[in-house]
Formats: C-alpha cells, sequence, structure tokens
C-alpha cells in the first residue's frame, strides 16, 4: 500500500510540475532598440527578465527576421538555454544576419555568443568578417555544454563559408 501511495505522490507531483511551467512560445527580435540598431539583439535578449532577474520564459524562442541585419554590440553571454531560430526560408528573400561589430572601446569583436546553456539556433547567417573586412575571422559561437546548430552558415572574411546542418 505504500509503494501504491508513493507512486501517487510521485505522479501527482510530475503532473503539477507540468501545469505549472511555462509554454513554449516565440517573440520576434527587433532591429532597433532604443533608437539604435547597435546591440539590438543583445539587449532585446537579455533584457527578457522578470523584476528578480529569472528569465521571463525560459522556454521562449526568439525569432530574427528574414531580409534583416542583427548588430551586436559585443559577446552576447548566454548563461542559460537559448534557442535562437530564423524565419523559414523564403525564396527572394535573405536569412536573418547577425553581424559582428566592434566594441564600444574599439576591440574587434571575435566571438559573437558564448552559450553556457543548451542552445538551439536554427535559419540564421553569422556574419563572421571583423567591421573593417581586414583580419583574421571571428568564431561565433563558443559553446560549454551541448548545442543544436541547425542551417546554420557562417562567412568568413576570405569568402569560404562553415555549414552546420
Amino acid at each position: 500500500m505504500k509503494q501504491v501511495f508513493t507512486l501517487m505522490f510521485g505522479f501527482l507531483l510530475l503532473f503539477t510540475n507540468n501545469i505549472f511551467s511555462q509554454a513554449i512560445d516565440t517573440v520576434e527580435v527587433p532591429t532597433v532598440v532604443d533608437g539604435s540598431p547597435f546591440g539590438a539583439i543583445n539587449k532585446f535578449i537579455m533584457g527578457d527578465t522578470t523584476a528578480s532577474g529569472d528569465r521571463a520564459n525560459p522556454n521562449r524562442y526568439y525569432r530574427l527576421k528574414n531580409d534583416a541585419i542583427y548588430f551586436l554590440d559585443g559577446i552576447l553571454f548566454a548563461d542559460f538555454d537559448l534557442r535562437l531560430i530564423g524565419e523559414e526560408f523564403v525564396a527572394g528573400k535573405k536569412p536573418p544576419i547577425v553581424a559582428s561589430t566592434a566594441g564600444s572601446d574599439g576591440t574587434i569583436q571575435l566571438i559573437q555568443f558564448k552559450l553556457f546553456g543548451n542552445a538551439y539556433i536554427k535559419n540564421i547567417i553569422c556574419q563572421m568578417t571583423p567591421p573593417s573586412g581586414i583580419g583574421e575571422s571571428n568564431a561565433a559561437f563558443f559553446c560549454q555544454d551541448k548545442a543544436n546548430l541547425m542551417n546554420l552558415i557562417m562567412f568568413i572574411s576570405n569568402g569560404a563559408y562553415g555549414q552546420a546542418w
């Protein structure tokens, strides 16, 4: 009898946890935040928190628009599970581009994303050429844990490119 009660209590806890967990949703990432395109993607994603600093929805997908360029203003440090997707491919439209920039101190950005949780990246072009077009290519992702990079195209300054499918 005690085993039956323990089993029923376990199912109750599991069911209750599923009821109170947040549903998966998707939000559009703007190309301009606070009147500037510089760092809009960083500000929007990193600012998507509650008053206590927790992620507003840990199950959220961040969608980038086709035919749009998202300028980073430094490394986007994600110590949470990051789900970054581009709109589905459409004939005649370019996938969204995440572009490297120089930091406010003029330092060339060598890494675009440092990911310390799980990552799911899909349908995005990462432009890894330094803003000047001169010098070595950047490294788009530093992944600490598991990463699922799907349909990610990384352009390198010498015209070559790498793909993760």
